[in-house]
């Protein structure tokens, strides 16, 4: 990146290194949520419990917060969704699994979305599909939790 920024720096209008640094900064964006989605599933598969999770899930927003990639947390927390929803997940662990996250994250800015879209797929999870659950979304977010879990 450094040698990009430098040849921007020399030359402002040079398309090949605005090109190439926009693909970086893609790919690093990317990686950094495809990493996050796999932490946090081996958070929640890991043993499921309250106190568990809760300390690894400060140790993740820790790291995540001093290297201000927040977002791609919350991204990661919403591609995960889809794994509460197994049959073999209970509703009590979803339900823990939201105010772990909620004790973690609410101070956040970056997690409003994520945690409103938890929010309503839990409370979708224990209306057993009651759609209901999903109209205190706003019309985008609901479309987007829509397609995260198949409706």
């Amino acid at each position: 990146m450094t040698s990009l920024d430098k040849a921007l720096e020399i030359d402002s209008n040079h398309a090949i290194a605005w090109k190439t640094r926009t693909l970086v900064l893609n790919h690093l964006k990317r990686s950094e949520k495809d990493e996050a989605k796999l932490k946090i599933s081996q958070i929640f598969n890991s043993k499921q419990d309250r106190e568990v999770w809760r300390s690894r899930l400060t140790t993740l927003v820790n790291i995540y917060e001093k290297y201000n990639v927040l977002s791609a947390l919350g991204q990661g927390l919403v591609e995960n969704i889809p794994e509460i929803m197994l049959e073999m997940i209970s509703d009590k662990a979803a339900r823990i699994w939201l105010e772990v996250w909620q004790e973690q994250t609410s101070k956040f800015p970056q997690f409003q979305i994520p945690l409103r879209l938890l929010n309503a797929a839990v409370r979708y999870r224990e209306t057993k599909g009651d759609r209901r659950a999903l109209l205190e979304l706003a019309i985008e977010e609901r479309k987007l939790l829509q397609s995260i879990l198949n409706l």
